[in-house]
């Protein structure tokens, strides 16, 4: 008996020494490994919880401030950050006009996969090969351009003017005013106008997706590509415009200064019923305006990371080994000093009127990396433009808009991109509105 025990005994402490001998093992595994990839960027900047574990970032992104975590860790670290053990947060405009250049060997990073909605195939969103990317982007063109017999303007009319009409049919509701929350019914709006599949094809000329298949799109990618247009195309378009309302009714004197551009646009046969895009963009303080929205209000936080190519590269004065992945960040990008001026946080649609022309055409081309760059341009460009062209001109001659809370007009949460709850308005009909 005294012998089994004794066997028993050893067996036991025997186990347990592997048992601590494999603890021991992973935990010296996991020291060394950590110790690897923090060395691997240890000479960028950035909080040093990052360095070692995602968990930072992940922390970042659930409070869903994400917005004023970007801005201020560019302020904090400068231009180059780092955000995981193996990615950067970058906010330098050459840099990003350089590695999304059409001839650029920087590829997609691996989150675009993790955007694949389909477990059967890509969308032109989600696909990481590049070659594959740049076939199926040069099909789906054509449906995003306005060319051949889709007519994305008249589209674009018709969306404006069922916008128009429930805003007017609100106010008569309520005996010449209406509390609305613009940002629910601007949202609705988006929805509508990004599927862009009208009722009067021979008003509008079909739509999109006829344009795809016309153009050897296959029944299943265009399956694929229209399951992520409603989530890429309703929530960064819209914040823009909803950030851009709420910072003209919010600055009296750049509302009224609009206003009147429009007023002497209309009296003088400047501006047709509905505006025309070709007038709009000769409209001078209407496109600063617009540009200094999409500078104050962008789309996007962050994100959309390209990998660094076989032999690293230099990047803001940091060499960075192949696999590295770079996002954007664009709030940093949008609040640059260096490119809009010491106020660059104040809502100043002059700055893109009271500088020279390279200011101007410097500040302009930063403002479009809003949209991507190069091979990485974004599909909705041309569309988002022209709704931003007509939406302001078409509100503003048909309503007077008035923020109900002065003090939170908006409850604004954000991850990589923004959400808007609660944007309660106070409209009213125009003078103007019957010219």
């Amino acid at each position: 008996m005294d012998t089994i025990t004794q066997s028993l005994g050893f067996w036991y402490h025997g186990t347990n020494a592997l048992v601590f001998l494999g603890i021991a093992v992973a935990v010296v595994g996991a020291v060394i490994s950590t110790a690897r990839q923090w060395f691997r960027l240890s000479h960028v900047p950035g909080p040093f919880i990052a360095s070692i574990t995602s968990l930072w970032a992940y922390r970042s992104i659930s409070r869903l401030r994400f917005h004023q975590t970007a801005e201020d860790l560019q302020k904090r670290y400068g231009k180059i950050v780092r955000i995981t053990p193996t990615d950067v947060l970058i906010s330098d405009p050459d840099t990003l006009w350089r590695i999304n250049s059409a001839r650029s060997s920087y590829t997609r990073g691996n989150w675009y996969g993790s955007i694949r909605f389909n477990p059967y195939g890509d969308s032109v969103f989600s696909e990481l090969d590049t070659a594959k990317h740049d076939k199926r982007k040069a099909k789906l063109t054509f449906g995003f351009s306005g060319k051949g017999l889709l007519d994305i303007e008249g589209s674009v009319d018709q969306h404006i003017a069922v916008l128009v009409d429930v805003l007017k049919n609100r106010i008569n509701e309520g005996n010449g005013q209406a509390i609305v929350d613009m940002g629910l019914l601007l949202q609705y709006f988006q929805v509508d106008l990004i599927t862009l599949a009208g009722e009067k094809e021979q008003d509008v000329g079909g739509d999109m997706l006829e344009e795809w298949l016309k153009h050897d799109l296959s029944p299943t990618e265009a399956e694929l590509d229209l399951s992520v247009q409603v989530p890429a195309g309703t929530e960064t378009s819209i914040t823009t415009i909803r950030g851009i309302l709420m910072y003209l009714i919010t600055s009296p004197s750049i509302y009224y200064k609009l206003k009147k551009e429009i007023s002497d646009g209309i009296e003088h046969g400047r501006i047709s019923r509905p505006i025309k895009n070709e007038e709009a963009r000769n409209l001078p303080y209407l496109q600063a305006v617009l540009s200094e929205g999409m500078r104050m209000s962008p789309p996007l936080t962050a994100g959309f990371p390209k990998t660094v190519p076989p032999g690293g590269d230099v990047i803001c004065g940091k060499m960075l080994p192949a696999g590295t992945e770079v996002h954007t960040n664009y709030i940093a990008l949008m609040k640059d000093e260096e490119v809009f001026g010491r106020d660059a946080e104040m809502f100043r649609p002059e700055r893109f009127i009271d500088c020279d022309e390279a200011t101007k055409a410097r500040r302009k081309k930063v403002v479009d990396l809003n949209f991507g760059h190069g091979r990485w341009l974004c599909l909705g460009r041309v569309l988002a433009l022209m709704e931003l062209n007509k939406i302001f001109v078409e509100l503003l001659r048909s309503f007077d808009f008035q923020v109900v809370n002065p003090e939170n007009p908006w409850l604004r949460e954000s991850t990589l991109t923004f959400y808007i709850k609660d944007f309660f308005v106070q409209v009213r009909t125009d003078s103007l509105s019957g010219r």
